[in-house]
């Protein structure tokens, strides 16, 4: 959300925020932006990464190993009386 925000407050605005020359964003702000953007890049570019080397490894290594999920409940067991 801050990079949302801070995206907003340096680039053209997000409806309350309209900038301006005399509100320029700080070098501090812009700074902040330059390392905030290259996390993400790095973050996407790890994650697709991930998705299609680790991901696509896995499947095709379980492929055929697991057990199918149901989507229907066991059915009930009936229950032991006890009587004294």
């Amino acid at each position: 959300m801050a990079l949302l925000w801070l995206s907003a407050e340096l680039g053209t605005g997000a409806g309350d925020v309209a900038g301006g020359a005399e509100f320029r964003p700080t070098d501090a702000q812009f700074a902040t932006l330059g390392e905030l953007e290259t996390e993400v890049t790095a973050a996407r570019s790890a994650f697709r990464k991930f998705m299609d080397n680790d991901v696509k490894a896995f499947n095709a290594a379980m492929n055929g190993k697991l057990v199918r999920l149901s989507d229907e409940l066991p059915k009930p067991q009936p229950k032991a009386v006890f009587v004294p």
